[in-house]
């Protein structure tokens, strides 16, 4: 259960966090590239990478991992697991692997948008 509370507290921050830098990137930059997205999506994955290299191999970093591996940078971007996926799978030499979850996940999230939108589309 700790862990749970540990998680669901770290997601609601994320989550704030998230927001709060979107808005200021928004503001920041007009352009019609995505900026605020990716600029979450890029600062999950250093603060990823950093925590993920700190707590490998010791237990004693678990709840520290939860709250803010999983709950804040869960909250804040799931980009950032995913690019800690994808180097645990290149680090491991399963380049085939990493090729494939790159690709994937790229094309079938973008067919998964169209879809979701293809059926709102059609029951509205």
């Amino acid at each position: 259960m700790k862990a749970v509370i540990l998680v669901a507290i770290g997601g609601a921050i994320g989550s704030v966090l998230r927001y709060l830098v979107s808005i200021w990137m928004k503001n920041l930059c007009t352009s019609d590239f995505p900026w605020h997205t990716f600029s979450v999506n890029i600062i999950g994955c250093l603060i990823i990478g950093f925590m993920f290299s700190l707590t490998l191999g010791n237990i004693s970093f678990e709840n520290l991992r939860l709250f803010l591996m999983v709950g804040i940078l869960g909250g804040f971007t799931t980009y950032s697991s995913f690019g800690l996926e994808t180097f645990d799978l290149i680090k491991q030499n399963k380049f085939l692997f990493a090729s494939s979850y790159i690709l994937a996940t790229n094309i079938f999230g973008l067919v998964a948008v169209f879809c979701g939108y293809s059926i709102h589309k059609l029951v509205s």
